[in-house]
């Protein structure tokens, strides 16, 4: 689903990852399906990672297959995925 990892429900991610396990629990593929996002379990991705929360919102608008396809495009016209996950200052 997401490169090399299969998502949430499907196992992938650290065991002891709580957003995994809540997206597990709640038969979830990513906290962007879940309606009581963003909650406290994301906060420290959000206040690390700039983008990350937009990026969740994005999937939540326009699916997760969509969002991938847009992905794509921006990579092949540059976009590179530290941009992304850079830490935030």
């Amino acid at each position: 689903m997401f490169g090399e990892c299969p998502g949430c429900l499907a196992g992938g991610g650290p065991p002891v990852c709580v957003i995994r396990d809540c997206c597990k629990k709640n038969g979830l593929s990513t906290c962007a399906e879940c309606d009581k996002m963003p909650c406290d379990k994301l906060e420290p991705q959000i206040q690390g990672y700039k983008g990350h929360l937009d990026g969740l919102r994005r999937i939540r608008e326009i699916g997760t297959d969509k969002w991938a396809k847009e992905m794509e495009r921006k990579v092949r016209d540059g976009f590179s995925y530290i941009e992304v996950m850079t830490k935030s200052k």
